[in-house]
């Protein structure tokens, strides 16, 4: 018969399972029984967006002061008129030591009216500075353009 002694698993069991007490978390177990616990549950995802006009820059958000703030995909989406002779866009966010990233940029550059839209799914989430704004910048835009940055993140709090 196995027996659970380590105490940080038994913790585990505990908080995952809404347990108020030790003695509630069965420490013997059958020899047909193994102990699972999935330690990377699913996590809920929370969507950000900023739309600009005719604008260089917009905030999309700031993350929280108390938990981790992960971004896990993010996309942009353009706009533009035939009198436009093109843009930069970029979202921009704040890594866990203050550093500046870009993980998404597009350079639009048609000759005529169009649409353009990009995505990015990380392989890895980026943990974000706390306190930080991303934001939804656009450069080189002579005439009228439109454009949607939208930010796929999680936050989880301080351990």
């Amino acid at each position: 018969m196995g027996i659970v002694r380590l105490g940080q698993v038994i913790d585990r069991i505990r908080k995952l399972s809404g347990m108020q007490t030790i003695e509630d978390v069965p420490n013997k177990l059958s020899d047909l029984i193994v102990p699972t616990i999935n330690v990377n549950p699913e996590k809920l995802l929370k969507v950000a967006k900023a739309d600009l006009e005719n604008g260089t820059s917009a905030n999309i958000f700031t993350t929280s002061t108390k938990k981790k703030t992960y971004v896990v995909a993010m996309g942009i989406s353009v706009s533009k008129d035939a009198s436009n002779d093109g843009n930069f866009s970029y979202i921009g966010l704040y890594g866990e030591s203050g550093e500046a990233i870009f993980p998404l940029a597009i350079r639009y550059r048609p000759t005529t009216a169009g649409d353009f839209y990009e995505h990015n799914s990380l392989p890895h989430p980026i943990l974000l500075g706390k306190n930080k704004t991303m934001s939804f910048h656009h450069e080189t835009a002579t005439a009228n353009i439109k454009g949607t940055a939208t930010i796929f993140y999680y936050e989880e709090d301080e351990e």
